[in-house]
This record gives C-alpha cells, structure tokens and sequence, in this order.
C-alpha cells in the first residue's frame, strides 16, 4: 500500500512539473502573441530574419526599496539548421543601488544575433553588458530608413508594459539555462511557441 502511495506521488510530481514547463511555454508564446499583435510595426522584420535565437519573458517583476532587484522566468528558443528548436527554460536575475520604489512587471523579449551567446545562455550563465553586449532595441517596421544603424550589437531587447513597448537595456543582469529543464517538442506548448516565431519570421 505504501509503495503504491509512494508511486502514486511520484507521479502526481512529474505531471506537475511536466505542466509547468508546458504553462511557461504557453504564457511567452501567449506574450510573444500580444506584443506583436498590439504593436505589430514596432520590431525590425529584420531582427527576425537574422536572430540565432529568441528569448521570451513573461511577467518579469522589478522590484525597488533603495535596492532594487530584478527577476523572471520564460524560454529561449534556437533556430538551428532545421528551423526553430524545441524551447528551453531560462531565468533571468539582477540587482541595482539607488533611490527607488515600487513594483514593475513586464513582458520582455530578447532577439539574440550570435549563435554562441545563445550556446552560452544554454550552457551557463552570462551577464548582459559585460560578457555580451546588450542594447534596447529600434523601433519600427524596418531598419532600412533608420540611417547609420546596423544590427551590430550581441543582443536586442524590449519590454512591454502595460500596454507601453520600447526597447529596453538590461545591462547587469544575469541570464541562463534554469536547470536542463526543455518543453517536449511534441508538446502543444512547444509547438504552439515554435509556430508563433515561425509567422513573425514570415511577416
């Protein structure tokens, strides 16, 4: 009977985990969705065409009492040579002195132009604006009228909040692989995150 109790806990754990990866992956491709939605010329088509990888983080909180900290959850996906990967669970983390308060959440998405930074990110951690180069990212449909800029810089990064999205600097902050932990490929989660990059990249 206790065997049977003890498996039958087991299996209640691995289910919940197994949710969970899924429901991380659904809310960023639920963020990715929205943003693109309600601000549809506001990235770079070519952002889209030239990323390594994409990095989606929903609800990231910043939270500020003299000391402020910064954290949150998502997935970064890595287009290899058959396409877009099954996405990979990353956290991402950071601190800040001086005068401020409050609480602040927002959806941020992080357009990764090298393969090896995202190489980096899945295998260790890494801190944006030391070990790569970290910038906000342009505003608007295309580069192409936007003179004297080129996507030169390791990493691109935006934040929606509250409806307000621009491009955003993170530098500081620490990003990587949260544990080895990968939603299934077959998932419905991964593939409806998969299928939503694949129609940005079309757009």
């Amino acid at each position: 009977m206790h065997r049977i109790v003890r498996l039958f806990t087991c299996m209640v754990f691995v289910s919940s985990l197994l949710w969970g990866n899924e429901e991380r992956t659904l809310e960023s491709a639920n963020a990715l969705q929205l943003i693109m939605r309600n601000q549809p010329e506001s990235i770079p088509v070519e952002l889209f065409a030239q990323a390594n990888a994409i990095v989606v983080l929903p609800d990231v909180t910043r939270v500020g009492f003299f000391v402020g900290g910064l954290f949150g959850n998502g997935v970064m996906s890595i287009k290899g040579i058959n396409g877009w990967e099954s996405p990979l669970h990353v956290a991402l983390g950071g601190g800040s002195l001086g005068f401020q308060f409050g609480v602040e959440r927002s959806d941020i998405i992080l357009f990764i132009m090298k393969y090896e930074v995202a190489e980096a990110i899945r295998s260790r951690k890494i801190t944006l604006g030391a070990d790569v180069s970290v910038a906000a990212g342009p505003m608007g449909a295309s580069i192409t009228h936007m003179r004297d800029f080129s996507l030169k810089q390791d990493i691109y990064a935006y934040a929606n909040n509250r409806g307000l999205f621009a491009g955003v600097s993170l530098g500081g902050s620490v990003i990587g692989a949260d544990g080895d932990a990968r939603t299934p490929a077959d998932s419905f989660a991964a593939k409806s995150f998969v299928e939503t990059l694949k129609r940005l990249e079309r757009r």
